[in-house]
């Protein structure tokens, strides 16, 4: 078979005219390989020339040491090397042939004038890698060799159980016969039960509440009430959180609604396990701002640890997340014993990065407040809580927002009435910079305060999106403006010159136009989850992404969090002021492959957005 009968069979160059399939096949090379051969080796110069085969088997493999890792193979009309081919750099692998090969071997030059006018070339090679994102991660997973994460983190409760024999008291069990029940068994805690399981009673309980207080002497009037459940395949971490949120030793374990077992903070005191529930206790039992601001300080050392695991960004954003919401809890906490206690229930509400539980270190307030009722007393009050919680979140490390998106601003403080009224004029008149501000809004989350305001200011969102049609077109466009900052044939767009000369920008042209195009899917079909892994997978459930995309979207946004925490963790630790530059050539081989291919994905999802936005709202 010729060059051209072949190439002709093949994407992308099927699509080509017949003219420019000759003019590429008038410059190209054909070659064979026989069985033990290899086309190149790593380290080899880069050949500036896509290889096609036309028949044969070819495996591409590294050396780590004595070890081969095997990362793929690659059969008739598939590439090899490709991504050499884009950063012009050496071969990062071997490409062994396995059996008796031919390949066609088409010079950089010529697809690259061809491409001006059909970029369907490189569309399809960017499609194409963005298909091996697994497989490249894995290879980069090989290659750093990095440390597994530690078990404490990874581990699942059901895994650190050590009592699955629970003992059940009656409400009306005297206190000495349950003293009794404990030392015969040596257990430190019973579950008083009726109509399931109602209260704990450890031996704390015992000495404070009967001994001591002279609460009373049966099971109902010295139990906990109300114990906390834990699941069997809750992460440890968030067990320990509990328990230290809410000064106890001891939760109940279910399994389908179930009491399966009880789990005491001492079953996860192992030394690794030390630095994270010693650094949340010292959060959660500050005293004043100032020793609450040096316990927050240490988070970014438990977050560099955390970067030289296994662990992926979306782990790493969740412990952050336990720890950031707790901070800002105590600060909300000191804050009112300082000025007074609230006259009316009111939410604290916080978005952004830090509403999607995708904060990297300690990014700028984004928060609102929401409120029952109104007054002069109420207003008064409110005013002055807020600028002292946002002066508190500025001590504890939490910089004011830029766009001025805080409490301290009276337009994001106000009574459910005031919320409604902004939501309309905002729907109203839907100007771009209207659209950007709901999108940092709408990833709310409460993290003080009583839900019911959340959930009453989501179904007002959720309306104002069915009067007004056009809106969420519109919010699917701006979306899909932001480009990744890629080229043709993969060239990293970076700035020319100024202060990040020769780097981009991972959070604007890489997070965030992923962030955005999943929002607004998630606006589309009423997905109330705020975290984008969380969306993406509901996304998938529903059938709105398909299996493929959404596997990429969920690689692709992982490794660019990534990227931008330890970029974060980095500049913190020189002393700098934290930005969302890289620079590229900063990255090892295989980051920056799969750096291209993740903003390959930006593309496609960016497609996906506008088509499915377009098919239900005329803008």
């Amino acid at each position: 078979m010729g060059c051209y009968e072949f190439l002709k069979q093949i994407a992308p160059f099927s699509s080509l005219p017949e003219a420019e399939i000759k003019k590429i096949c008038d410059f190209t090379k054909k070659a064979d390989y026989r069985k033990g051969e290899f086309i190149f080796t790593a380290g080899d110069e880069n050949l500036e020339a896509l290889v096609v085969i036309e028949k044969g088997l070819v495996e591409l493999n590294v050396k780590k040491g004595e070890r081969q890792i095997i990362i793929g193979y690659r059969g008739e009309g598939e590439f090899v090397g490709e991504d050499v081919y884009f950063s012009k750099k050496p071969y990062s692998y071997n490409a062994y042939c396995v059996e008796n090969t031919t390949v066609y071997i088409i010079p950089k030059e010529i697809l690259d004038k061809v491409s001006d006018s059909y970029p369907v070339i490189y569309a399809h090679i960017a499609k194409l890698l963005t298909k091996r994102l697994e497989l490249l991660s894995k290879e980069a997973e090989e290659i750093t060799e990095a440390k597994r994460a530690p078990a404490f983190f990874k581990r699942k409760v059901g895994e650190a159980l050590k009592r699955k024999d629970v003992v059940f008291v009656e409400p009306e069990t005297h206190v000495e016969d349950i003293a009794r029940i404990m030392d015969e068994k040596d257990i430190e805690a019973v579950v008083v039960k009726d109509d399931g399981a109602v209260g704990i009673i450890s031996e704390k309980d015992i000495v404070r509440r009967f001994i001591a207080r002279k609460m009373g002497d049966t099971a109902s009037r010295i139990m906990t009430p109300n114990p906390i459940k834990v699941g069997l395949q809750e992460l440890c971490y968030k067990a320990a959180v509990n328990m230290v949120r809410n000064k106890i030793r001891h939760v109940l374990v279910e399994d389908n609604g179930r009491i399966v077992g009880m789990l005491e903070i001492l079953d996860l005191l192992e030394d690794e396990t030390l630095m994270f529930i010693n650094l949340f206790e010292g959060i959660a039992s500050s005293k004043d701002i100032d020793t609450l601001s040096r316990q927050a300080s240490k988070v970014e050392g438990l977050v560099e640890f955390l970067l030289d695991t296994d662990f992926s960004a979306e782990e790493i954003c969740e412990i952050i997340t336990e720890l950031n919401d707790e901070i800002f809890r105590r600060t909300i906490r000191l804050t009112m014993d300082e000025i007074g206690e609230a006259p009316v229930k009111f939410s604290f509400l916080v978005f952004g990065s830090h509403g999607r539980k995708e904060q990297t270190l300690k990014t700028d307030q984004d928060n609102a407040i929401i409120y029952d009722g109104e007054g002069e007393e109420v207003e008064s009050w409110m005013n002055l809580f807020s600028e002292k919680v946002v002066e508190n979140l500025v001590k504890v490390g939490f910089p004011r927002c830029p766009g001025d998106m805080m409490v301290s601003n009276p337009y994001w403080r106000g009574n459910l009435s005031q919320w409604k009224d902004r939501m309309y004029h905002l729907f109203l008149n839907p100007v771009p910079e209207k659209i950007l501000r709901f999108s940092v809004f709408y990833d709310h989350r409460t993290i003080w305060g009583d839900l019911f305001f959340e959930d009453e200011l989501r179904k007002i969102i959720y309306q104002g999106i069915k009067d007004h049609p056009g809106f969420l077109a519109r919010f699917a466009k701006i979306a899909a403006e932001r480009k990744p900052p890629i080229g043709l044939f993969g060239r990293f767009i970076v700035e020319k010159s100024g202060e990040h000369k020769n780097e981009l920008d991972i959070k604007g042209r890489g997070c965030l136009p992923i962030t955005e195009c999943v929002k607004v899917l998630a606006l589309l079909h009423r997905i109330d989850k705020t975290n984008t892994f969380e969306r993406i997978r509901e996304l998938k459930n529903k059938g709105v992404l398909s299996k493929e995309l959404a596997e990429e979207a969920l690689f692709s946004y992982d490794f660019l969090l990534k990227l931008r925490i330890r970029n974060h963790v980095r500049l913190y630790k020189e002393g700098a002021e934290l930005h969302n530059y890289i620079n590229p050539e900063h990255l090892s081989s295989v980051e920056r492959k799969l750096l291209k291919e993740s903003f390959a994905v930006i593309y496609k999802l960016q497609r996906e957005v506008i088509n499915k936005a377009e098919a239900v709202y005329v803008v």
